[in-house]
C-alpha cells in the first residue's frame, strides 16, 4: 500500500468457514456449452472468440473452394466471397472471422483488401510479383460475405482465404473486457503524409513513434484496451524490423513486421494501448514509411468470459528447425503467462529466419486433424518474414506446425495473448475493505461493557451495516504499533512500555492502546451479532496491523522488539477479541492480519520475527496482505531480488511459512498480479508448495484509475493460472475510509 504509518482494511464479503477461510459455493451461473475442441465452455458473448481446430479454407481462386470464386483476380477487380455456413464456420452468430489471406501467382506486384460492407482505404496484404505472401486480417461479415479487391494497378493474383476463427456477432455492444469491437477500417498513420504523427518523412534508423490511436476520430473509444491494426512497410532503405508494442508495457526487443531493402511488406497484429498510444519502433539502419490501418478495438480489461482476448507484453518461448516437409509441435501452456489449462487458443508471432527455401508454414491444434490445405505464413528464401495470429491449442497447450519448404526452416515462436476457454469462476462472496480513521485518541477507563465509550459505538454502527449488507469477511487494518509523532505538541510514542496501535491514515497522531482497541472492535463484534442488523450470517474478522512505524532500536527508547510485537498482537489483540466473540449468537472468528512489505520500515529479520511470534502465540490464522515491492513483473521471472534486498523467495517464505497464512496481496495495478504468480512460482520450484490465496486486494474506493475490485480479482486469477492448473481467488476485496 501506499506509505502511511498505519494501516486499515474493512469487509471481504463471502462465505468463510471458520477453520479455512474456505468460499462457500459460487451461485448457480450460466448453462454450457462445448467448445470447437470438445471441451466444456461457458455461453457465448457477444464480441468473443471461437477458434477454429483447424482452419478451414473458403476461398481458392485456382480450384473454387467453397463453392467461392474461381479463377486470379484481375487489377482493379473485387470479387464477393460467401463465408458463413462454409467449411466449419457456422450458418449464424458469426459477426467477424479472423482469416489468413494468401496470394500467389502473381504477374504484377500489388496489394489486397479484404473487407466487409463498404471497401475502405486501407489494404490487408502486399505481395509482390511471382512471390507468395501471407497475413492476417480480422474481416466483418455483411450477411455471411465478405469482399476481396485486388488494389495493384496491373496483373492479376490469386486468392487463398482460410478462417481460423471468428468472433461472435453482437460485438458492437460488447461491454465485457477482452471483447472484439469491429470498425470500418481505416489509415490512422501514414508517414508519407504525416497522417497520425504530425510531420512528412521516412522513420529513421532506431527511432520510434508513438501515434494516439484511441479517442481521435478514428472509431476507437478512448478507453479501448488494445487494438487489431496492419502495419506496412515501404521504401525501406536497409533491411530490418518493426517492433509494435504497448508503450505502457517493457520493450521485449520483439519484432512484428520483417521486411528486406526496397520490400512492400505488411503485417497484422494485436497491441495494447497506453493513453490511447501504440510504440512503433523501426530496428534497422535504415530508414522505412510506415502506414498502419486499423480494423477493430478490444475492450479494455482483464477478461472475465471464456472468448476473450488477454493481451501479454510479448516474449519468445522457442526457436524451432524445422526439417522439410516436417512437423513439430510447441508447447505453449505456463509461458510467457499463457494458463497451463483451458485455453482456447494463443496469439502467436511466427517468424521463418532467413529460410533456405522458399515454402509456407501450415499450424493446427495438436491432436487435431491437419487441414489438406491452409497457409500460415509463406516465405520467399533468404527473406526472413513474420505474421501473426491466433492459433488454437489443444488441452496441454499445444500447437502444431509444418514446414512446407524443400529444407530445414528455423521458425521462432513469440506470444502476445491468450483467449481463455473458461469464465472466471463465481466469487465466494462481496466484500469491502476499510481505513478505521474516525477512531479517536481514547485514554478514559473503559466501561464494562464498553457500550458507552464513542470508539465502541462508533464501531458498532459499522458491524451492524456490514451484517445487514452481508459480509462475511470484514478486514481492519489497524496501524502500526510502533510510531513516534507528536500529540499536543509533546513527542510521544509507542513502546515496550506504551504499547499500542496508531490509527491508520491519522498521520500517527491517534494512539490506542490494546485495551482500548479491543473495547472498539468488540463494538464491531456486537454491532455484527445484533439479530436487528443479522439475518444469519457468519463472519471472519481479520484484524491488521503492518511492519511500518519506527523498527530501529536506536531511535526510540524502550525499543518495542518485533518479537514482542507479534505475541502482544496474538495474546492482546486477537485472543481476547475471539474469547469475547465466543459468546455471540452468531458465528464470529478474529484472525490476525499483517501488511509486510519491504518498502515500510521493518527488516526482513524483524518481519520474520514478527510473524513467528504470532503464530507461537495464538491459534488463529493470519491474513498477509503486503505489497511485492519492485519484484520482477515479467511473466515467469523466478528467484530473483526485489527492493531494499528482499527477494522472491522472501515474500514467499513470509506468505507460506505456516499452514495458517492466508495471502490477500494488493493487486492495484495489473502487474502486481504478475509479481505473485512469479513468487508462488519462486516456491513451488523450491519443492515447497503453492501459497494459499484468499484473493485480491486492491484500493478502487480511493484511487478511481486502479484496477476495480473484479478486475484486480481477475488480474490474479488469470496470473496465477500460469502456475497453477487450477487457482483459488475466492474474493475481491476493495480498500476504503470510514470519513
Amino acid at each position: 500500500m501506499r506509505r502511511l504509518s498505519v494501516r486499515a482494511v474493512s469487509v471481504l464479503a463471502g462465505v468463510l468457514t471458520v477453520a479455512g477461510l474456505t468460499a462457500a459455493p459460487a451461485a448457480a451461473r450460466s448453462s454450457h456449452v462445448p467448445d470447437s475442441a470438445g471441451r466444456v465452455s461457458p455461453s457465448p458473448v457477444a464480441g468473443s472468440y471461437v477458434a477454429l481446430p483447424e482452419p478451414s479454407r473458403v476461398v481458392d481462386t485456382r480450384t473454387g473452394a467453397a463453392h467461392n470464386r474461381r479463377g486470379a483476380l484481375h487489377a482493379g477487380r473485387t470479387f464477393t466471397a460467401t463465408v458463413a455456413g462454409r467449411g466449419a464456420v457456422p450458418r449464424r452468430g458469426v459477426g467477424a472471422v479472423l482469416v489468413s489471406v494468401t496470394a500467389v501467382r502473381a504477374t504484377a506486384s500489388g496489394a489486397l483488401v479484404v473487407y466487409g460492407g463498404r471497401r475502405p482505404r486501407t489494404t490487408n496484404l502486399q505481395f509482390a510479383r511471382g512471390r507468395s505472401a501471407t497475413d492476417t486480417a480480422v474481416v466483418p461479415l455483411s450477411r455471411g460475405r465478405l469482399h476481396v479487391h485486388n488494389a495493384a494497378r496491373r496483373g492479376r493474383v490469386d486468392v487463398l482465404l482460410d478462417v481460423l476463427g471468428y468472433y461472435r456477432a453482437g460485438h458492437a455492444s460488447a461491454t465485457q473486457p477482452g471483447a472484439y469491437h469491429s470498425i470500418r477500417p481505416r489509415r490512422v498513420v501514414d508517414t508519407r503524409s504525416g497522417t497520425g504523427v504530425g510531420r512528412r518523412g521516412p522513420l529513421r534508423a532506431h527511432r520510434q513513434i508513438t501515434p494516439t490511436l484511441a479517442g481521435t476520430g478514428h472509431g476507437i473509444p478512448a478507453g479501448a484496451g488494445s487494438v487489431a491494426i496492419t502495419v506496412t512497410v515501404l521504401g525501406a532503405t536497409r533491411p530490418g524490423a518493426i517492433r509494435v508494442s504497448n508503450p505502457g508495457d517493457p520493450r521485449t526487443g520483439l519484432a512484428t513486421v520483417q521486411f528486406a531493402r526496397g520490400q512492400a511488406v505488411s503485417s497484422f497484429t494485436v497491441v495494447g494501448l497506453s493513453d490511447g498510444r501504440v510504440r512503433l519502433q523501426n530496428d534497422s539502419t535504415g530508414r522505412v514509411q510506415l502506414l498502419v490501418d486499423v480494423a477493430g478495438w478490444y475492450s479494455a480489461g482483464i477478461p472475465e468470459v471464456s472468448g476473450a482476448l488477454r493481451p501479454l507484453p510479448g516474449a519468445r518461448v522457442a526457436t524451432e528447425r524445422i526439417g522439410a516437409r516436417h512437423t513439430t509441435t510447441v508447447p505453449l501452456a505456463g509461458r510467457a503467462g499463457v494458463p497451463l489449462a483451458r485455453v482456447a487458443a494463443v496469439l502467436v508471432t511466427l517468424h521463418a529466419v532467413n529460410p533456405r527455401r522458399s515454402g509456407s508454414l501450415q499450424v493446427w491444434r495438436a491432436g487435431a486433424r491437419r487441414a489438406p490445405a491452409n497457409a500460415a505464413e509463406t516465405f520467399t528464401a533468404h527473406r526472413t518474414s513474420s505474421n501473426t495470429l491466433l492459433v488454437p491449442v489443444s488441452r496441454s497447450g499445444r500447437f502444431a506446425i509444418r514446414n512446407l519448404a524443400n529444407a530445414q526452416t528455423r521458425v521462432d515462436v513469440d506470444v502476445r495473448g491468450y483467449v481463455p476457454a473458461n469464465d472466471l469462476p463465481g466469487p465466494g462472496g462481496t466484500g469491502l475493505a476499510r481505513y478505521p480513521n474516525e477512531l479517536q485518541n481514547d485514554t478514559a477507563p473503559i466501561s464494562n461493557p464498553p457500550t458507552g465509550d464513542a470508539n465502541y459505538m462508533l464501531l458498532e454502527k459499522k458491524g451492524c451495516a456490514d451484517a445487514n449488507s452481508g459480509a462475511n469477511f470484514v478486514l481492519l487494518d489497524i496501524g502500526a504499533q510502533s510510531v513516534t509523532a507528536k500529540i499536543d505538541n509533546k513527542r510521544t510514542g509507542l513502546s515496550q512500555d506504551n504499547p499500542g496501535v496508531a490509527v491508520a491514515q491519522t498521520g500517527g497522531a491517534v494512539h490506542l492502546d490494546y485495551p482500548h482497541l479491543v473495547a472498539a472492535i468488540e463494538g464491531y463484534i456486537d454491532g455484527y451479532d445484533n439479530w436487528n442488523c443479522n439475518y444469519g450470517t457468519s463472519l471472519t474478522l481479520a484484524v491488521g496491523t503492518n511492519n511500518d512505524g519506527e523498527w530501529n532500536p536506536k531511535h526510540v527508547k524502550n525499543y518495542y522488539a518485533p518479537r514482542a510485537r507479534g505475541a502482544d498482537w496474538a495474546t492482546k489483540v486477537i485472543n481476547p477479541l475471539n474469547e469475547w466473540a465466543s459468546a455471540k449468537q452468531h458465528s464470529i472468528n478474529v484472525v490476525g492480519a499483517d501488511d509486510i512489505e519491504a518498502a515500510f520500515a521493518s527488516t526482513l529479520p524483524q518481519a520474520l520475527a514478527w510473524e513467528n511470534a504470532y503464530l507461537n502465540n495464538t491459534g488463529a490464522q493470519l491474513i498477509y496482505n503486503g505489497d511485492a515491492n519492485n519484484c520482477p513483473a515479467s511473466f515467469g521471472v523466478t528467484g530473483k531480488s526485489c527492493a531494499y534486498g528482499w527477494t522472491q523467495s522472501n515474500y514467499y517464505a513470509l506468505a507460506h511459512r505456516d499452514s495458517r497464512i492466508k495471502v490477500l496481496p494488493q493487486v492495484f495495478f495489473r502487474a502486481e498480479a504478475v509479481k505473485w504468480a512469479n513468487i508462488d512460482a519462486t516456491g513451488d520450484a523450491s519443492g515447497h508448495g503453492h501459497l494459499q490465496f484468499l484473493g485480491s486486494l486492491t484500493e478502487h474506493a480511493l484511487v478511481p484509475d486502479q484496477l476495480t475490485p473484479t478486475q484486480g480479482r481477475a488480474a490474479l486469477y488469470r496470473a496465477l493460472s500460469s502456475v497453477v492448473r487450477t487457482p483459488s481467488v475466492p474474493f475481491a476485496v476493495d480498500i476504503d475510509t470510514d470519513s
